[in-house]
């Protein structure tokens, strides 16, 4: 990493006065930044550890209750203070803006205004043109003549109700000052404090009506229907005895026709318009000039019809470009006054509008500013962002590569934490190159990379590609254009721009598969159920697993669901020294003994202090508190389960011997050998102690069963199901032994199938069983018998198969089944949602098996007389034989089952393969598949 900075100075003359200047201060901030290799290895636990310390940081950022209280009003007290001066110095600026105008209005210098001054000030207003802005009235909305004396009357009224004729300056200033600070009379006392200006202090000493102004209001009219004046219809009538809701008479009859020239007058002088067109004008504006004029809506729209309407449709005949324009009064649709403001409110924005550009002369007054240069380059040649299982054997779930990265980062910032709107002329304050750049623009992000993309088919465990090796660049720009640079407010008179343009040189290839949707489906629920309860509950489960098997292992004849104090306490010392020893390194004997004592010690306050015996549930609830810590084993441990249906041997060791004696009190045998018994589950760490030495055994494990030949190299995956083959052992000639497969009479060949359930926090549960499965959808409870022969069944000239074909066949089987012996039995099978037991594998020792076996079913419902339905026949021939269709499908459809079979991948684990050696990769070699079968 490199920095460097250099700074110069800009001098630059204002643009109204020379006696302002401004002073600008440029720091160059050079930033370069480089590496060879970045690595970021994410996973379900990252994103725990993550969210768990920004919840556990919470109290130390916000504090206690009391404290964010305390805090939270002392910012309101700042707030409101600072606010306070803020109004006090707008309020003194307006202050300073209203005595400019007062001096410039006043020309004789007497000190005070008379009617006439006043009356100037009242046209120039409503002539926003004089005054240097751009949104000045058209004629349409100019006001009135009329209107122009009440508005005058208006402002002497309330500035000089003595009709004096003389207006002092402290008599604007006082009555500006109640109406921006709603002072009535109600409200006596103003909120911002005005230092030495007694007049402005405390209004409760007035002898003036102060509300006359918000009741003055009131006589406004919003709607211009509401204009009933009857004094211009009179005039130009010369009838006096018409009412407004009378008809009025023909325009030929007015003054003996000397009224429709008055009109015309009037009209053109006001409007802006001519007889015979509308000059441009907005007919909107036309229309509501002319009800004002008036001071009558019904008059004003009969006169327009009468008189005005009929002249512009002759002009429209004569001129084509006039056809498209309406003559139609229009404002029955739109009758609003459009005119929200009289002389005060002009008066009052006027005051405001010059205050804000002396303020922002003053701000700009001699003032230095700082503009930060700065230039941000970054060069890595190679990135990883891997999101995954923790395991170290196991291969991610995504992996995203950068390669020749390259990132650079122009922007020009001014002290005030904002963006510079214009680059100042001159070079570069440090050394860049910016040749690359499509614009010159203040701020600017360029970025340039070459990404590829992998993702793990969970189905075959291995990489496949999503996005190949593509370069991309590209760059970001973040614009600040201003209009108009000789405005007087710049900040309003600004426009920002966000651009990003991306270039791809080639075509861009995605790999769509199906495999890519079932890993984007793993994904998008791996990190769903990430979130630090899920670490809780799912450390609890590995504690009390864990503690459960070494309870177990205490009596393993009959397990117990209590023990002596004493033992109980032995178990605890144990799981500390086995399942614990992660978290207990480093602490001393006394140290890890007050531990498992603090945990008794809760065992205790649940079980009863005079208890001689703890029961298992005491120490679960005691080790749902200790499961709150923040050490999570489970990347250091496989949750293996049972579901073969006899007792299996699990190890961690690359060899297993014949059959270890499996001891509690010996730690070895505990942590590296297991005996799973059927139905149970154990823990089994992934690392082997030897010497004081730790070997990783890269996710390998060894599985036995009595009367099987060992399987070794069992690689495991957290995502990928796998089948292994099972040879039978056999004794001959002494302690010879030879492997060979046997004939059994299902027609199924022994395989182990292992299903991991890659649950949240990378842990992973193995479901060792059979090929054969049984899955309801409904309660109901299975059986398994053992048929006599079935030599009556055989095909002719066949010793194994049988004919599937016999009519009489379900018939002969229903007799078979009465009286046969039962040899597996489970009650209350359901995949309703909370159930453990939705699905039951078929034992290894009824496929395997010399006789035949039938599956028998019961419904499990509340109803009664529930039969069981028609036997099935555990053979391969029966559940998958291509050959007989139609007959199979039908015994199907009678015992009310439908079977499924899905082909997986058969794994070698020969442990003579040079593929499994010690210096060889991890991957195994795909032999074959097999089907696993579900019924």
């Amino acid at each position: 990493a490199r920095l460097r900075a250099s700074a110069r100075e800009i001098h630059a003359m204002d643009k109204e006065s020379t006696s302002l200047s401004t002073y600008v201060t440029k720091l160059g901030v050079d930033v370069k930044v480089g590496a060879e290799r970045l690595n970021l290895n994410g996973s379900p636990s990252t994103i725990v550890a993550l969210l768990s310390t920004i919840e556990s940081l919470d109290p130390f950022w916000g504090g206690s209750s009391e404290s964010r209280k305390a805090a939270e009003e002392e910012r309101i007290k700042i707030e409101q203070k600072k606010q306070l001066q803020e109004e006090q110095t707008k309020l003194q600026y307006q202050r300073d803006a209203l005595l400019r105008i007062f001096n410039s209005v006043d020309v004789d210098g007497s000190g005070s205004l008379q009617e006439e001054e006043l009356q100037k000030v009242v046209r120039t207003l409503f002539d926003r043109g004089s005054l240097g802005y751009n949104d000045k009235l058209d004629a349409g909305q100019q006001p009135t003549a009329e209107e122009i004396e009440r508005e005058r009357d208006r402002l002497i009224s309330f500035i000089d109700p003595s009709r004096s004729n003389d207006v002092s300056f402290p008599e604007v200033d006082a009555f500006l000052f109640r109406i921006a600070n709603n002072i009535d009379d109600n409200n006596l006392i103003p909120k911002i404090e005005v230092t030495g200006v007694n007049y402005l202090r405390n209004f409760s000493d007035s002898d003036t009506f102060l509300s006359s102004f918000a009741l003055r209001k009131l006589v406004y009219f919003d709607d211009l229907r509401e204009y009933a004046a009857m004094h211009e219809v009179y005039r130009l009538t010369g009838h006096s005895d018409l009412s407004n809701h009378s008809s009025f008479p023909a325009p030929s009859l007015w003054r003996q026709s000397q009224g429709i020239e008055m009109f015309w007058e009037l009209y053109t002088r006001e409007t802006g318009c001519s007889r015979d067109s509308l000059n441009d004008h907005d007919i909107f504006a036309v229309q509501r000039k002319l009800v004002r004029v008036l001071c009558n809506y019904n008059f004003a729209k009969f006169c327009w019809k009468s008189l005005v309407q009929p002249q512009l449709r002759v002009n429209a005949d004569d001129d084509v470009t006039m056809r498209h324009v309406t003559s139609h009064w229009v404002l029955d649709k739109d009758p609003k006054i459009k005119i929200s403001t009289g002389v005060i409110e002009r008066l009052l924005m006027h005051v405001d509008q010059m205050s804000k550009l002396n303020l922002e002369k003053q701000r700009r007054h001699f003032r230095v500013k700082f503009h930060f240069d700065v230039c941000i380059a970054a060069s890595v040649d190679s990135a990883v962002l891997c999101f995954g299982s923790a395991h170290t054997f196991a291969d991610p779930l995504v992996e995203a590569a950068f390669s020749s990265i390259s990132l650079q980062l122009f922007s020009l910032l001014s002290d005030d934490g904002g963006f510079v709107a214009q680059r100042p002329t001159g070079n570069h304050s440090v050394e860049s190159n910016k040749d690359d750049f499509v614009d010159d623009d203040n701020n600017v992000v360029q970025f340039r990379s070459t990404l590829s993309v992998m993702f793990l088919n969970t189905k075959h465990n291995h990489m496949e590609c999503f996005i190949e090796p593509y370069p991309c660049f590209g760059h970001a720009s973040y614009k600040i254009v201003q209009h108009d640079p000789h405005d007087n407010f710049p900040d309003d008179n600004e426009e920002f721009s966000f651009s990003i343009n991306l270039h791809c040189p080639r075509f861009f290839y995605i790999n769509a598969s199906p495999a890519f949707f079932e890993t984007a489906s793993i994904f998008a629920k791996t990190i769903s159920e990430s979130h630090p309860e899920s670490y809780r509950r799912c450390v609890h489960d590995r504690d009390v697993a864990f503690v459960r098997n070494i309870w177990d292992a205490q009596f393993q004849a009959e397990p117990t669901e209590k023990l002596m104090a004493k033992d109980a306490l032995n178990v605890l010392r144990l799981a500390a020294i086995t399942h614990w020893k992660d978290e207990n390194e480093g602490l001393s004997p006394e140290e890890k003994e007050n531990m498992v004592l603090d945990i008794f010690g809760k065992v205790e306050r649940y079980e009863g202090s005079h208890s001689s015996h703890i029961h298992f549930s005491a120490i679960e609830i005691a080790l749902r508190v200790y499961s709150l810590r923040s050490n999570f084993a489970g990347c250091k441990e496989i949750q293996v389960k049972n579901n073969v249906g006899r007792e299996l041997q699990v190890s961690s060791n690359s060899v297993m011997k014949s059959y270890p004696s499996f001891q509690s009190s010996s730690r070895a045998n505990l942590g590296y050998s297991h005996v799973i018994k059927a139905g149970n589950s154990a823990a089994i760490p992934l690392q082997e102690e030897t010497n004081f030495r730790i070997h990783s055994l890269r996710g390998k494990l060894s599985l036995s069963t009595p009367g099987y030949k060992r399987i070794d190299n069992v690689i495991v995956s957290p995502y990928q199901s796998a089948m292994f083959s099972l040879k039978r052992l056999k004794r001959k000639h002494g302690k010879r032994r030879i492997y060979r497969r046997a004939r059994n009479a299902s027609g199924f060949s022994p395989y182990l199938t292992i299903v991991p359930k890659s649950a949240q926090l990378d842990v992973i549960s193995l479901h060792i069983r059979t090929c054969v499965t049984f899955r309801t959808e409904i309660p109901v409870n299975i059986r398994i018998v053992r048929l006599a022969s079935l030599d009556h069944l055989r095909k002719r000239g066949s010793k194994h198969l049988l004919d599937l074909t016999k009519k009489n066949f379900i018939a002969v089987l229903r007799q078979l089944v009465e009286g046969a012996p039962i040899v597996y039995e489970k009650k209350g099978i359901s995949e309703s949602i909370g159930k453990k037991n939705y699905s039951s594998p078929i034992p290894l020792d009824v496929l395997d098996s010399s006789h035949f076996h039938c599956l028998l079913i019961q419904d499990a419902t509340n109803s009664e007389n529930n039969s069981w339905r028609d036997p099935i026949l555990l053979t391969k021939d029966f559940l998958l034989n291509p050959m007989h269709v139609g007959e199979i499908t039908r015994c199907h459809a009678m015992s009310g089952i439908l079977v499924q079979k899905e082909r997986l991948n058969v794994k070698n684990s020969d442990a003579k393969d040079k593929y499994f050696a010690d210096n060889a990769s991890n991957r195994s070699i795909l032999r074959r598949t097999a089907w696993d079968t579900t019924i």
